[in-house]
C-alpha cells in the first residue's frame, strides 16, 4: 500500500471522516491525556483559568480601575475574548519558529509574515 497526497486541495470528506471515527476520537483523546497528565485537575484546569481570570479582570480592572466605563457592550466577555485573542495569535507566531532545514507552514503567510 501506498500512500500519497492528493494532486489538488480537496474538501472534507465526511463519508470516510466517518468511517474512521474511532481512529479520530483515538488521537483526540491520547493528545488531551498527554497535556493534562501532569496537572492535579486535568483537563477541568483549560476551563477554570481563562473563568477565573475574566473573574479577576473584571473585578480589578472593571468595577476598581472604572475600565467598565470605557467599553461598550459586556466588559466581562471582552476581558475573557481579548486575552484568547492574544493567546491564539502567539501560537501561531510561535508555531511560526524557522528551524534550519525547515519548510515554514503555510498559514505562516500574511498578517504574521513579518514575525515569521
Amino acid at each position: 500500500m501506498r500512500i500519497e497526497p492528493a494532486q489538488s486541495w480537496q474538501g472534507l470528506n465526511l463519508a470516510e471522516l466517518w468511517r474512521y471515527r474511532e481512529l479520530l476520537y483515538f488521537f483526540v483523546w491520547r493528545d488531551i491525556k498527554v497535556r493534562y497528565k501532569q496537572t492535579v485537575l486535568g483537563g477541568l484546569w483549560a476551563i477554570i483559568q481563562p473563568v477565573t481570570a475574566t473573574l479577576l479582570f473584571t473585578v480589578v480592572f472593571g468595577r476598581l480601575g472604572g475600565l467598565s466605563k470605557q467599553v461598550n457592550g459586556s466588559y466581562g466577555l471582552f476581558v475573557f475574548v481579548g486575552p484568547r485573542v492574544v493567546d491564539v495569535l502567539l501560537q501561531r507566531r510561535h508555531a511560526c519558529g524557522q528551524q534550519p532545514g525547515r519548510q515554514q507552514p503555510s498559514g505562516c503567510q500574511g498578517v504574521l509574515s513579518e514575525a515569521c
